[in-house]
Parts: C-alpha cells; structure tokens; sequence
C-alpha cells in the first residue's frame, strides 16, 4: 500500500505551490492535449486550494502539514527540477525530496515530462 506524502509548508510555500498547481490546471482548460501528469495535477488542484485557504485563514505563521498523493508529489518532484521555480518552490522541493527518499520512493531516473 502506498502512503502519501505528508509535508509542513508555511503559509508563502503554501500559496506558492497552490499557484503552480492552479496554473497548470488552467493550462489544461486551453489545451486539452495535454499530458497525464497536468491532469493528475488539476485534479488535486481543488483539494490544495481548500486546504490553503483554511491555513490562510489562521491567524499565526505555523507551519501546517500537507498531504499530498504520491503521484502527485512525484510529479511536483520531476518537474520542479525541470523547471525554473522560485526559491520558495525549491524550498518545497527540498522538502518533497526529503520525504520521497525517506519513504524510498525518490524516483532514481527522471522521466521526460515535456
């Protein structure tokens, strides 16, 4: 059985990821050719939103945990060393590398996503 990935994002690396993913699923709804892993993306995409909204919603700057499906988080994980993410982004990358390895589920060669 498969886990998902349960990481601690403060509120600015909460709305960051919450962009990215809403971005790409936006992309979607003007190409519907597009590949599986935007699909798998925009349908966590509400999910994520909830969840940051109810963090935003806190009044203090502690970290909440996220849960995040393992497809997705592998996902998150390629493409963000793909692509030319903030430092906010890296820090999230950081801690999805971190808790993909320490699940042993890091992927050990990167697929071609485009």
């Amino acid at each position: 059985m498969l886990f998902p990935v349960k990481i601690r994002l403060a509120k600015h690396e909460a709305e960051q990821l919450t962009m990215y993913v809403l971005n790409k699923s936006i992309g979607i709804l003007r190409n519907p050719d597009v590949r599986n892993d935007l699909i798998v993306l925009a349908e966590f995409s509400e999910k994520l939103q909830n969840k940051f909204r109810s963090h935003r919603q806190k009044p203090t700057n502690k970290p909440v945990v996220y849960t995040i499906p393992l497809s997705v988080a592998r996902i998150l994980h390629l493409r963000f060393q793909k692509e030319d993410i903030t430092p906010v982004l890296q820090w999230v990358l950081a801690s999805l590398d971190q808790e993909l390895v320490n699940m042993s589920m890091k992927p050990k060669f990167p697929t071609q996503l485009f």
